[in-house]
């Protein structure tokens, strides 16, 4: 906003041949970029989150998978740790 309080667009914003639209949002003002085929838009945004929420499941199952993998050393470590603090009690 500039010293007579009008809103101020960034040059690049101003030169490119792109469309926006004006939006008032949470107190703020907000260029949102006007998509050239809205429907397409739209079918590409649910492509991009199923291809996340794929994603997101996959990392889940390897996360599940690395800790079956490794419970025997997780489980050897939790012994070791318990056999320490039991031992450090006994001698005290």
């Amino acid at each position: 906003m500039d010293s007579r309080g009008r809103i101020v667009i960034p040059k690049e914003y101003r030169m490119d041949e792109k469309e926006y639209r004006v939006v008032r949002f949470e107190g703020s003002i907000r260029l949102i970029l006007v998509p050239k085929d809205p429907v397409e838009d739209i079918w590409e945004r649910k492509r991009y989150f199923r291809e996340v929420d794929k994603r997101i499941e996959e990392i889940k199952e390897e996360a599940i998978k690395d800790l079956v993998d490794r419970k025997g050393e997780l489980l050897s470590t939790l012994i070791l740790i318990l056999f320490w603090q039991f031992s450090k009690k006994m001698t005290g």
